[in-house]
């Protein structure tokens, strides 16, 4: 029997422990927003009881909403099972894109329990809007559930295109092709982004390669890039566009404005780009240094394809900022361990982890006063019920951080005849809710 070195037991540790604090971190979600809207069916605004109803939903979704027709019957489906059952798979979504992340890094470095801790310490500290895109049902369905199977794809397409091939047989050829097609056509961005990393790597790996790519690379590509064009010029997604007709003064200023979201995140990028000063100097492994440079131009491409949109909410900087960490990790082994510079990039990894404490506080903090001022609500509407009564006011939530899910995305409105007081109406089983705003909370309490 092959035994479990330390290194692997406190690796296997490391990802256990995030599973089950992103498990809990879950639980504590509740549904909130879109989440009552994907309850019901976009065809006849009936409550969603069966898989079978899910297709007529999304039929008409495609038509009158945007191209995710993936990511969004995913949402539908789930919410026909109980909530630990999306918990359990976000948590294992959220452990995918850290290990697929390392895997990419090189998962069998000597450092690799400081690279992987690293790398989930950044996700924590500068994932935008974290209680939106990872917690969030809705949200994490769509923005962490797209990086996760991105992640997934390049780290084959790596392997098959720089290092060595894992796809060998028909099934897992198979496999690698419906995987295309779900990360080209899940998430406007984060598939823009994907589908520039497996252009480059593909380009690479024919160049650098002695003997050909195996056929499922060009064809996966392939499959992405239409999966890609059939979300992106869906009629639900052309209603949002803006028109190709843009003048010179109105692209340079969609430029600017897109320039400066990846500005908040400069950190990031002088960190990639003296990290690969670094690794060229040292002269690390050539593969994956171009590995890396081809993250990085993903996470570029992620984050410029809003130039074609109408908006640009924090939300969909999800995949440009989970690649800008893919591509630091990566270029961060190499610099670890295989140059003299070794030091440098330990310093920032630690620097990662050390910043992560303090935001990991405020997160915590902010995550259970969320959960309990929603579940205190759910309770009150519990009770009206029991009383017999068919009108309940409950008060909004307040929040201080984005990692509370409230942030960004409306809980309740004054208004009981306005959405989504309607739909959580309907889901609780009243007949009015009414929202008591923030300010009317303040003047109550002071």
């Amino acid at each position: 029997m092959r035994r479990i070195d330390q290194s692997t037991r406190i690796s296997v540790g490391i990802y256990g422990m995030i599973f089950l604090m992103m498990f809990v971190f879950n639980r504590m979600a509740l549904f909130i927003f879109d989440d009552f809207l994907y309850l019901y069916s976009f065809a006849d605004k009936t409550r969603i009881h069966s898989v079978a109803q899910i297709f007529p939903s999304m039929a008409t979704h495609i038509q009158s909403m945007n191209g995710r027709t993936i990511a969004h019957f995913l949402v539908q489906l789930f919410l026909l099972l109980p909530m630990w059952v999306f918990d359990l798979v976000n948590a294992g979504m959220f452990v995918l894109m850290i290990w697929s992340c390392c895997a990419m890094a090189g998962i069998k470095m000597r450092r690799s329990n400081l690279l992987c801790t690293a790398v989930f310490c950044a996700f924590w500290v500068y994932t935008p809007v974290f209680g939106q895109v990872i917690l969030w049902q809705d949200g994490a369905s769509s923005y962490l559930w797209a990086s996760s199977i991105g992640f997934a794809l390049l780290y084959l397409t790596a392997r098959e295109c720089l290092f060595e091939p894992c796809v060998r047989t028909i099934p897992a050829k198979v496999g690698f092709l419906i995987l295309s097609i779900l990360a080209g056509g899940y998430l406007e961005a984060t598939s823009a982004g994907v589908l520039c990393g497996m252009f480059l790597l593909t380009g690479m790996g024919i160049v650098l390669r002695k003997r050909s790519l195996g056929w499922h690379v060009p064809a996966g590509l392939a499959v992405a890039f239409l999966g890609f064009v059939s979300m992106f010029l869906s009629p639900g997604e052309m209603k949002h566009k803006p028109g190709m007709g843009f003048t010179r003064v109105t692209f340079t200023k969609t430029v600017i404005d897109v320039t400066q979201v990846l500005s908040k995140y400069a950190i990031l990028v002088y960190l990639f780009v003296g990290m690969l000063v670094l690794a060229l100097l040292g002269r690390a492994n050539r593969r994956r240094i171009l590995l890396a440079i081809a993250l990085f131009a993903s996470a570029l491409a992620a984050n410029y394809i809003h130039v074609f949109a109408d908006h640009y909410p924090p939300r969909s900087s999800m995949g440009m900022v989970s690649l800008l960490i893919c591509a630091n990790a990566v270029i961060l082994r190499s610099v670890m361990e295989e140059t003299k510079y070794m030091a440098s990039a330990v310093v920032a990894a630690v620097f990662a982890v050390v910043t992560f404490f303090p935001k990991f506080l405020i997160g915590f903090q902010d995550i259970s006063l969320t959960y309990v001022q929603m579940r205190n609500n759910e309770t009150a509407i519990a009770q009206a019920l029991a009383e017999g009564h068919t009108t309940v006011a409950i008060p909004d939530v307040t929040f201080k951080s984005e990692y509370s899910i409230r942030f960004g995305v409306d809980y309740i409105k004054e208004d009981p005849a306005q959405w989504p007081n309607t739909d959580m109406a309907k889901y609780y089983g009243i007949d009015v809710i009414v929202g008591i705003p923030q300010t009317e909370q303040e003047e109550v309490g002071g």
